[in-house]
This record gives structure tokens, C-alpha cells and sequence, in this order.
């Protein structure tokens, strides 16, 4: 059995608590399987100089934002259990309400990996999957805004924990609260359908008309109405024709004027 807590280690500064987490792992070597339990690491930081974007895209810092990565031989989770980027940004989700009751029904999840405010992105999850000392591991990467000191010129609505009425949220309680979240999940995860109704309960773009936009050269790859995801956390689109299965990594949503 995991111990109840895993060694969880603040960073003054880092390029990236994924890249670092890589480093670590490497650094680790090839581990004894009766070791595993005690592999599980976390990295935190409110200063990332060089985050990782999803897709390739680039990471925007907030002026004040938390960095945490948590990293987990694959071993450690049932080979039928997928879909992380959609179970952790539900378990961010969760935590921040129950943190905070006061955010209420303002928090909510957009497929695959943002965590939303209202129509605003408060955050974002990043998973990435690697094979290191002959072992599979998981990175998790959580981004969350806890304040936004200097507003940039982006594409798309941003908020922080502070504009939405926290004024002091403390990034150590987060990650101790994310922290237990994922642990929890590997020992006792959700079932599939247990997946899919907690995401349909958070999507913010339930049964709404959406497009979905290829995320590296922006253009329309389907129109439809989005119906929740499938087993393994693929996005549901319903078009006037079929039911089209839009693959988590490949794809980003962003709501449609009118679906024809």
C-alpha cells in the first residue's frame, strides 16, 4: 500500500517542475519493483520561468501562479484506468470547492484539460507519459492562477483565485490538497461511468454547440453538439450525420456562434 504522504518539495525557482521531474526520475535509475510505493514525488513552485504549454504552445505565467508537478510509476495505477488530463483537472476542481465553498457552482472543466471559471480559464493540466529506467511513469502538471498581477493580451478569457474572492489563497495547501486527490484516485480510481458523470456534472459545455479546433494551425476540424466523453475521456460530438469521437491530445474546444 502507497504511504498516506508522498515527499513533496518546494522550488524557490525552476525552469519547469515537469522538466525537473524528468531530471529527477532519470536521475533515480532503474527501480526494484518492490520500491515502487515509495516512487510517487511532487515539485512545487510559484516561480516557473519556462512552463510547458500544452501542444506545443506557449506557457503564459500569471505573476502569480502555482507550478506543481506530481510524478507516479505507471505500476501504481490499473492499466484500465486512462483519461488523467480529464480525472485530475476534475480532482482540481473538487478540491478547489471544497477549499473554498464560497467558488460554488463557478468552477467547472472544459474538455481536455482547462479548469474554468464561468467562461474564463482559471488553469490547466498537462500529463505526459515516459519510459525511463526500463520503468512507464506519469507526470502531472497543474497549473492554477492564484493571482493575475500583469493581464497580457491573450486569445481567450483568463482569471485568478483572487479576482474570484480569495484573497489569500497559500500555493502549500493547494498542493497538499491536490497531492492527497491524486493519491486517492491511484488507490481507489473512478470507474469509467463514474468518470463520465462527474465530467458531464462540471462541463461547462454540456449539450452546447461547439467547434472544435485543431490546436497547432487553428483550423475547423468538426461542428456539433458536445455530448460528454467516452471510457477512456475522448470528447462525444454529435453532428447532424454521426457521433464523432474527438481524441484527447489531438484536438481543443472552443464554443461555436451556430452549428449548422
Amino acid at each position: 500500500m502507497m504511504p498516506r504522504m508522498w515527499p513533496s518539495e518546494h522550488l524557490d525557482s525552476v525552469d519547469s517542475t515537469q522538466r525537473e521531474a524528468l531530471r529527477r526520475i532519470e536521475a533515480m535509475g532503474a527501480l526494484d519493483r518492490m520500491a515502487l510505493d515509495r516512487a510517487p514525488f511532487i515539485l512545487w513552485t510559484t516561480r516557473q520561468t519556462q512552463g510547458i504549454g500544452s501542444h506545443g504552445r506557449q506557457w503564459t505565467d500569471s505573476g502569480h501562479g502555482l507550478a506543481c508537478s506530481t510524478a507516479w510509476p505507471e505500476a501504481l495505477m490499473p492499466a484500465s484506468f486512462g483519461a488523467w488530463p480529464i480525472r485530475i483537472s476534475l480532482l482540481v476542481v473538487d478540491r478547489l470547492k471544497q477549499r473554498y465553498p464560497a467558488l460554488g457552482q463557478r468552477l467547472g472543466v472544459k474538455w481536455p484539460n482547462d479548469i474554468m471559471a464561468g467562461r474564463a480559464k482559471l488553469g490547466g493540466v498537462l500529463v505526459s507519459r515516459h519510459r525511463i529506467g526500463g520503468q512507464w511513469w506519469l507526470v502531472a502538471g497543474v497549473g492554477i492562477n492564484l493571482g493575475w498581477q500583469t493581464p497580457l493580451s491573450l486569445d481567450r478569457p483568463v482569471t485568478d483565485l483572487v479576482s474570484l474572492g480569495i484573497p489569500n489563497p497559500v500555493a502549500e495547501v493547494l498542493v497538499a490538497d491536490l497531492a492527497e486527490a491524486i493519491r486517492d484516485q491511484l488507490i481507489s480510481p473512478w470507474s469509467a461511468e463514474d468518470l463520465r458523470q462527474r465530467f458531464s456534472q462540471a462541463d461547462i459545455f454540456a449539450g452546447l454547440g461547439v467547434s472544435v479546433i485543431h490546436p497547432i494551425d487553428g483550423r475547423l476540424v468538426a461542428q456539433g453538439i458536445s455530448h460528454g466523453i467516452s471510457e477512456m475521456g475522448a470528447l462525444l460530438l454529435q453532428t447532424t450525420q454521426e457521433q464523432l469521437e474527438v481524441q484527447i491530445g489531438e484536438l481543443s474546444l472552443r464554443e461555436s456562434e451556430a452549428v449548422s
